[in-house]
């Protein structure tokens, strides 16, 4: 019995023994690497799930960021046990690496990193197992000598190997914290379930929420509904397929409703070789938006410019025909005939209508201004009374006498002191006053850096309307910046751009409830602006013209008026027939005295290319450029292309008459 009990109590004791030194040691080596394996795993997975983004934004060149690459592996909290990490291509080549000094045997760990669903390259992360040796084999020697307190130790070592797995848990989840703050982008963890369970600060920043509005919430709700079914979708895909996602374009739901245009990337969160989740990535791209939008915007416009021209050009030669025939037969009536009176009126509406015609064009795509002398004061009473026609504003005017006239293009000018009047009249919705003056400033009056020195004329046109704070003066001249429902935020940039290329500039006075005041600064003129109404008995001209013109309505009437001023005038219908007919009549000695070329010619050779040939025929050829498309380049300087005058469509009778016999005298 005794024996037996000896036998097993032996026995017992050599299982104890046994069990004590080599069961929990291996135990113990097992616990301590399984956790440690899962650790680094995990860490693996987090890693490359960040780092994915980057190489999905980047798929062609993301091997060649190295120090980028390498920067971001060496983002590791401190206290941190030594690690290795590598990253290899699809070709098992090095692409980047981080290392601390470790020692072997090491356990390694890899992820995959994945583009468009596909991987094209590996994560790897190593740390050294010689502590996890070195501890067993110093259990086993301790088990061996302390047998009889095996049992002691069986419940030590699984302690101690849960703590040292607990706090490189805590370590690895303190290391993604740190990698989720330092990135530009929103980061939010979603579970399968569609469940946010983690984010970064800068979710909060762009959407307004707390931390409480979004963790534990439904991540697909934080999207408006016609862009929430996609998110929803590109989600489910990269749980369903362990896939990185396409990036997707949404619309976000921020604080208070307001919503934020961001691009989506995601790709699967993985614990082990299990998807648990998906990592989302989201940029705000609000601001890209908007200036594509813009950009758009812009180019419409500049469609609508081609549009207007076109539409500007055949107005404005139906215009010269209509102006030209009033002209005609208002010199042959009696000022007291009930007809002139009509006729008159008649001219005054066609000139308006040009106005019209230069202010959609200067609208649409701006152009060279085609300048000369012009009085103001005239310029100012007939613009701004046509602007304040049907509303309950009243205007004053202070225009001296002596006001020096400006050089600068009327019609644009027109379209200047409309948007003025328009934005004053805007700016009293109940009624109110304006005021328009004008000032001579003589030379060195006035510093304005980039402005020439020179005499100006000072306009000024001011309201009693609400004024501007200084924020909203400090825009007012932005492309599409504005404060009405209504508005399309050009008006004022139409100045500004018109006033510049007539090489002046503006200044603005205004405050909230005390009105607001334009200073317009033009160069002055040279010359004193030329006199219009010249009547049958003055109209006196020599010599023979060439007229040029596709419209025959055009030449008929243009025609008229030349020979009613004394000319002899020959018609062509493009450019090729006037260089024949200038050729033969310089061949007959009877040479043309002057040409009267039309720019545009559709489907035949117009102004610019006809005088190039006529010049290199005869270098002292008297040629005048004519358009309904005053915009075009060549009518704002026309001399460079070889022309000695111009004259705008539509055109009064003393205004192409002045303009032939300046050509002439010259």
């Amino acid at each position: 019995m005794r024996k037996s009990s000896t036998r097993v109590i032996t026995w017992l004791s050599a299982v104890i023994v046994s069990v004590v030194v080599f069961v929990v040691p291996a135990a113990y080596f097992m616990v301590t690497y399984n956790f440690a394996a899962g650790s680094l795993q995990m860490e693996a997975e987090i890693t490359a799930s960040l780092i994915s983004p980057l190489v999905s934004a980047n798929p062609e060149f993301w091997r060649y960021e190295q120090i980028r690459l390498e920067g971001f592996l060496g983002r590791r909290p401190e206290g941190r046990e030594p690690e290795m990490r590598r990253i290899f291509d699809d070709q098992n080549r090095v692409v980047a690496v981080s290392s601390d000094p470790i020692s072997r045997p090491l356990l390694t760990r890899s992820a995959m990193l994945y583009d468009a669903g596909s991987s094209v390259a590996r994560l790897e992360i190593s740390r050294s197992l010689l502590p996890v040796v070195l501890q067993t084999g110093l259990i086993s020697v301790f088990m061996l000598l302390l047998g009889a307190g095996a049992f002691l130790v069986i419940r030590i070592i699984p302690i101690r190997a849960l703590k040292k797995a607990e706090e490189s848990l805590d370590s690895a989840n303190e290391f993604l914290r740190k990698v989720m703050e330092s990135t530009t982008n929103a980061i939010l963890v979603v579970d399968t379930d569609g469940v946010i369970v983690h984010i970064n600060e800068r979710i909060c920043e762009m959407s307004g929420l707390t931390p409480y509005d979004l963790v534990g919430k439904s991540f697909y709700t934080l999207f408006t509904p016609d862009t929430r079914t996609a998110v929803q979708e590109n989600i489910e895909n990269v749980v369903t397929y362990s896939r990185t996602a396409s990036r997707l374009e949404a619309r976000l739901i921020g604080k208070d409703g307001r919503t934020l245009s961001v691009s989506l990337g995601a790709a699967p969160f993985f614990h082990g070789v299990k998807i648990t989740g998906s990592v989302v990535s989201l940029d705000d791209v609000t601001e890209q938006k908007r200036v594509e939008e813009e950009l758009i915007r812009v180019q419409k416009l500049e469609s609508l410019g081609v549009l207007a021209g076109g539409i500007a050009h055949d107005f404005n030669n139906l215009l010269t025909g209509v102006l030209g025939n009033i002209e005609m037969a208002r010199m042959f009536l009696k000022p007291e005939d009930k007809a002139f009176k009509r006729l008159i009126q008649a001219e005054k509406a066609s000139l308006r209508a040009k106005d019209l015609t230069q202010q959609l064009l200067t609208f649409s795509r701006g152009g060279a201004p085609v300048r000369k002398a012009l009085a103001v004061g005239g310029l100012l009473r007939s613009s701004v009374e046509f602007s304040l026609r049907g509303s309950n504003v009243t205007c004053s005017f202070s225009l001296p006498d002596d006001l020096w006239p400006v050089d600068a293009d009327e019609g644009q000018m027109n379209q200047v002191i409309n948007n003025l009047v328009i934005n004053a009249v805007q700016a009293m919705p109940a009624g109110g006053a304006i005021e328009v003056s004008g000032e001579n400033v003589p030379a060195g009056s006035i510093e304005e850096p980039g402005i020439k020195k020179g005499k100006y004329v000072k306009i000024t046109v001011s309201d009693s309307g609400q004024g501007m704070s200084g924020e909203v003066l400090s825009r007012i001249f932005d492309p599409y910046f504005t404060t009405r429902k209504t508005g399309s935020g050009l008006g004022l940039t139409t100045v500004f751009s018109i006033v510049k290329r007539h090489e002046g500039f503006i200044r603005v006075e205004s405050e909230p409830g005390k009105g607001t005041s334009f200073h317009l600064y033009l160069p002055a003129a040279g010359s004193a602006p030329a006199v219009s109404g010249v009547s049958v008995e003055t109209l006196h001209g020599k010599g023979k013209i060439l007229l040029m013109d596709d419209e025959e309505v055009i030449r008929d009437v243009s025609g008229e008026m030349l020979r009613e001023m004394g000319y002899d005038v020959v018609t062509a219908r493009d450019g090729s027939e006037a260089l024949s007919l200038y050729h033969t009549a310089k061949d007959s000695g009877k040479p043309f005295d002057a040409v009267i070329m039309d720019l545009t010619i559709p489907g035949g050779m117009g102004g610019r290319q006809t005088v190039e040939q006529l010049l290199a025929m005869d270098p002292s050829a008297r040629a005048v450029v004519s358009s309904g498309y005053s915009s075009d380049p060549v009518m704002a300087d026309y001399r460079q292309y070889g022309f000695r005058a111009v004259v705008t469509k539509p055109y009064k009778m003393d205004d192409l008459c002045r303009t032939i016999e300046q050509v002439i005298s010259d």
